[in-house]
């Protein structure tokens, strides 16, 4: 008999057995009790025994990897990730939900309790638990989305009213809606992860980039720097840095920039807080807001063996998702979106053919150009905006 298969932790790392090897352990030491003719196929009743003990350790030894995988931030997962992060002062974003002002209209004094608006796409917005409409007939209010994630609704987006009160006229969106974001995976939290502990050493920009993200209600944010002495293509003044900054808090994100940035250096942007220094020195720190740009993509597919609306959904989520995913300032280049419109080749992808693929800007016409971004729109887009077409055979 060889050695016992289980797992090994040497210079090189863990090493586990296969499930053959394991088995053959098993079949060598039954043959060399009960002698090398004893037959131990998988249709024999000890064969199939050993089977189960292989099977068993088998399960052990992943156990074993998967415990020695949660040690590194670039192989844990889960649970695990969660809690070796905490060693770099860093914890998973959790789930936040959509935020959008409204202008509730109706009759003067009129008590709305608990009031509940949905938007076009079905989504429900809780209104505060108590509103009263004052004597103007109107009276702006933040709505929260029940539904966690990237909800968006556009400025003049009316709503219905879901839980009425008698004098409630209408509800009307009066800006776009401050996205929400689901919890943060497992990918994403590994690159903000690695952006956190490398971004100083490679530059300041990026270190400041990765302070940033650090922030936990912070969902996306871009970094651009000119070294030159003069404004550059997106206008940014000569020596500066510019940050575009989706969701946080002023004092957060000021205290972030303010801390790492270089002395003497500037920063650029519409948005604006105070740093104070070790010394008690006030500092203005300046950054952008991200543009939201809605997004509308039009897929047109040929249904296959075995396509039902179910894959019609997948095709939304994937291409919603991507769309989401590419930041401030990053143009959109529509043959990309074949990948995820192809699901990443998913086995439901063999269920259709994708015929046509094109994009719409907010209002724009549909198009197969790409569409370009300055460096602080942020394209979203919702899985109802992802309009597919099936084409009849």
């Amino acid at each position: 008999m060889g050695n016992t298969p289980i797992c090994s932790i040497s210079a090189a790392g863990i090493e586990r057995p296969t499930l053959g090897a394991i088995l053959e352990y098993f079949v060598s030491g039954y043959q060399g009790i009960y002698g090398s003719d004893t037959y131990l196929g998988s249709d024999a009743q000890d064969g199939e025994l050993l089977g189960l003990f292989s099977v068993a350790i088998d399960d052990v030894n992943a156990g074993i990897v998967s415990s020695y995988n949660a040690y590194s931030p670039t192989t844990a997962q889960g649970a695990g990730l969660s809690s070796i992060i905490k060693t770099n002062g860093m914890a998973r974003k959790a789930p936040s939900y959509s935020t959008v002002t409204v202008a509730i209209v109706g009759v003067a004094y009129t008590p709305i309790p608990n009031g509940v608006i949905t938007d076009e796409a079905g989504n429900d917005w809780a209104l505060p638990a108590s509103v009263t409409i004052p004597a103007a007939g109107v009276i702006n209010v933040t709505a929260t989305c029940t539904v966690a994630g990237a909800i968006s609704v556009s400025v003049g987006a009316t709503f219905s009213i879901s839980l009425e009160a008698i004098g409630w006229q209408s509800a009307t969106a009066v800006a776009a809606a401050s996205l929400g974001l689901p919890v943060e995976n497992d990918a994403q939290l590994r690159q903000r992860q690695s952006l956190s502990t490398g971004g100083p050493s490679m530059s300041t920009l990026a270190g400041i980039v990765g302070n940033i993200l650090a922030i936990s209600t912070v969902t996306s944010c871009q970094g651009y720097e000119n070294d030159t002495d003069s404004p550059d293509a997106n206008g940014i003044p000569g020596r500066a840095m510019a940050f575009v900054v989706a969701g946080g808090d002023a004092p957060s994100i000021a205290r972030a920039i303010g801390a790492s940035k270089s002395p003497g250096s500037n920063t650029y942007g519409t948005v604006g807080g105070t740093y104070v220094d070790p010394y008690g020195i006030g500092h203005a720190i300046n950054w952008f807001a991200p543009t939201l740009v809605p997004i509308y993509p039009s897929i047109r597919i040929r249904a296959l063996s075995g396509y039902t609306v179910d894959v019609g959904v997948q095709i939304q989520k994937a291409v919603s998702a991507y769309i989401n995913g590419l930041g401030a300032g990053v143009s959109l280049l529509t043959n990309r979106l074949n990948v995820p419109a192809n699901l990443n080749g998913a086995p439901a992808s063999l269920k259709y053919e994708i015929l046509s693929l094109a994009v719409a800007r907010a209002n724009a016409a549909a198009s197969t150009a790409d569409v370009s971004a300055k460096f602080t729109d942020l394209f979203t887009c919702t899985p109802d905006s992802v309009k597919i077409t099936v084409a009849l055979a």
